[in-house]
């Protein structure tokens, strides 16, 4: 293509050549993939251990705050039978700084949001013990939240079932 450019000016060099960045990002969402399909086996040391080694590559990538957000979640879940109320709570604490973490790298992700707001629930359900003003409050965020979410233009159906299943 025939472009009409001042080669002084504009760094076509940054272009031509490959990102180094790149090797990073591709690396760590890799290690992403191979930590949410240990999660399906609930091999949540392993995957923890992955997801650590794909944040000190790229600590930004929505993608590991995402799998971060659902290991803790999920190990809540599947040992909720043999934990503590204390550490069920510390869970859902660190499944919601992760989910807050992705809603702040990706803004404009519903998914993002629901997730974040999903945590935020759950959280909800462990301070109901200690404090349940507190709670009230943070289901009512929640709550809030998914009301405005519906309100959004060209949601699919699919993440409108989501935000119906957060309010109820």
């Amino acid at each position: 293509i025939d472009a009409d450019f001042d080669a002084e000016t504009v760094p076509v060099w940054q272009y031509e050549q490959p990102d180094p960045g790149l090797d990073a990002i591709r690396e760590a969402a890799d290690l992403t993939d191979r930590a949410s399909r240990l999660l399906e086996q609930d091999e949540f040391s392993e995957a923890s251990r992955l997801l650590s080694q794909a944040g000190k590559l790229v600590p930004d990538l929505p993608s590991i705050q995402f799998a971060r957000a659902h290991l803790h979640t999920m190990y809540a879940v599947r040992w909720r039978s043999r934990l503590s109320p204390e550490t069920m709570r510390q869970q859902h604490e660190y499944a919601d700084k992760a989910a807050q973490k992705l809603r702040e790298l990706a803004p404009n992700d519903p998914q993002a949001e629901i997730v974040a707001w999903t945590t935020r629930n759950n959280l909800a359900g462990d301070v109901w013990r200690t404090d349940r003003a507190a709670s009230r409050r943070m289901r009512q965020q929640v709550l809030e939240a998914a009301n405005a979410m519906l309100e959004r233009p060209r949601l699919t159906d699919p993440l409108k079932a989501e935000i119906y299943n957060l309010r109820a």
